[in-house]
């Protein structure tokens, strides 16, 4: 099993329990910890999303250098999220992430992606940028 910070794996042990059951104090984690894992299944998405949108344009697009270098750049935005995607749903590389996020727009550039990408980046930025999530990520890179 992966590991999850503490306040997560709390309410992954008995995921019925009333928040109010017990005391709400390190045993209970904060609503943004919880919308990590969200944000990294989304960042993930939008990386194969972006990948496909890349093949496509490699088949509907004439060869030119310029056609080339733009496909390359798609796929390796892609590539990144779809890495950090994959990380941070286990609370490992915050910055990784962050830069994902940080590539959602400069991929607003392709027009395709323009609507998810601003939503993913402003959502995405919000949840990581907490003081709680960084510590959240915090204490899971000193256990491993």
């Amino acid at each position: 099993m992966p590991f999850y910070p503490r306040e997560v794996r709390a309410v992954m042990d008995n995921p019925y329990a009333s928040p109010l059951s017990g005391s709400l104090g390190d045993n209970f984690p904060s609503a943004w910890v919880r919308q990590v894992p969200v944000v990294a299944t989304l960042l993930l998405m939008e990386g194969v999303l972006e990948e496909c949108l890349g093949l496509l344009l490699a088949m509907w697009w004439e060869f030119s250098w310029l056609n080339v270098a733009f496909i390359m750049a798609v796929a390796s935005l892609a590539i990144l999220k779809m890495i950090a995607g994959i990380r941070n749903r286990t609370f490992r590389n915050r910055r990784l992430g962050l830069a994902a996020l940080g590539s959602a727009i400069l991929s607003m550039a392709t027009f395709f992606c323009l609507p998810t990408a601003l939503l993913l980046a402003l959502y995405g930025f919000v949840i990581y940028l907490h003081p709680s999530v960084s510590r959240a990520f915090r204490e899971s890179a000193t256990v491993a």
